[in-house]
């Protein structure tokens, strides 16, 4: 056996002996992404066989990336709009007396006042 054969089948049994470390690692990425053990298990071997890849690492750091910015989205107050509390009244008496004007509009258009 050669050296190169050597130094090569000990890389591979060191890269086996450490798979079970980098799963548990890749795990743990993943449950952070997709939240769901089952999908964990099913994304995993592919993650792994990924894993080493050129750019894969930059994959992984999108993925953690748009996670924490959909988290911040859905923790904030980006989607709440509120009226402070004295307009809101005002606003919906208004919007109920237009609307009460319109329909009398309408009827008398309608029917004419009798």
């Amino acid at each position: 056996m050669s050296l190169l054969e050597k130094l090569l089948g000990a890389s591979k049994k060191k890269a086996i002996e450490n798979k079970p470390q980098l799963e548990e690692l890749l795990k743990q990425k993943l449950k952070g992404i997709v939240y769901d053990d089952s999908l964990v298990e099913e994304l995993l071997p592919v993650f792994v066989k990924l894993q080493g890849q050129e750019g894969f690492d930059r994959v992984f750091e999108l993925l953690e990336s748009k996670e924490k910015q959909i988290e911040v989205i859905a923790n904030g107050d980006w989607f709440k709009q509120e009226a402070p509390q004295g307009n809101k009244n005002v606003n919906t008496e208004a919007e109920n007396d237009d609307a009460e004007n319109l329909v009398d509009a309408i009827l008398n258009k309608k029917y004419g006042e009798q």
